[in-house]
């Protein structure tokens, strides 16, 4: 109904035969794992008045092909995408200040992720087993990259950076089997020794790069 506010947590867990859903303008909280495991649901449009997509709200959702985020969402909490193993693109909005860890985990076909955001930094693997992400272009305002960001993209051969980053953690792109070379702007960046494949080329400002 239209004067719903709430759907609470858990409210249609393993409901696998649910294919719609039809989230009225008026929801303004969506529970923690509120369709988690809706193995039938195939399209998911986020009501504008909505600020924030909960944890494992969508978690395994394995038939979900197409998710819209609007303007209003600030963030995207852990796991609330994780084993999504259909969705092939996710459009981030400018709104977005924040997508906790493994918010994408294991999403197999996810090839395509727009990252319009203005997030300070790319969370503990949040994008881990993407393995049919292929190029990723990261927000000017990110500095850091956490540990295993994108831990076995196998398909990712293309990283564009042109934020100022201080850090990639360790793992951040190991198993990255495509990625032949990154280039990172900022010379003096701290890369853990282990973030990246033992084939990747890492090229990078006109100063030593500290690996730490």
């Amino acid at each position: 109904p239209s004067s719903m506010t709430k759907i609470e947590e858990y409210a249609f867990r393993n409901c696998f035969k649910l294919a719609n859903i039809n989230l009225p303008s008026s929801i303004e909280s969506i529970g923690s794992g509120a369709f988690s495991s809706c193995s039938s649901i195939v399209e998911v449009v986020i009501p504008s008045s909505l600020r924030y997509i909960e944890g494992i709200c969508f978690f395994e959702c394995k038939s979900l092909e197409k998710v819209v985020i609007p303007f209003s969402v600030a963030s995207i909490k852990a796991n609330s995408f994780e084993g999504c193993s259909a969705l092939k693109e996710i459009i981030i909005p400018p709104s977005v200040v924040s997508i906790e860890r493994y918010a994408f985990y294991n999403c197999a076909s996810l090839e395509k992720v727009a990252l319009f955001c203005t997030i300070s930094s790319i969370a503990e693997s949040v994008f881990d087993k993407c393995t049919s992400l292929k190029e990723i272009k990261i927000p000017k305002t990110v500095s850091e990259i956490r540990n295993h960001a994108f831990f076995q993209c196998s398909s990712l051969s293309r990283v564009l950076i042109s934020s100022p980053l201080k850090s990639i953690e360790k793992c951040a792109f190991a198993g990255c089997s495509s990625l032949g070379e990154i280039y990172i702007p900022n010379s003096s960046v701290e890369i853990s020794i282990s973030a990246f494949p033992e084939k990747t080329k890492v090229l990078k400002g006109k100063e030593k790069c500290f690996i730490c």
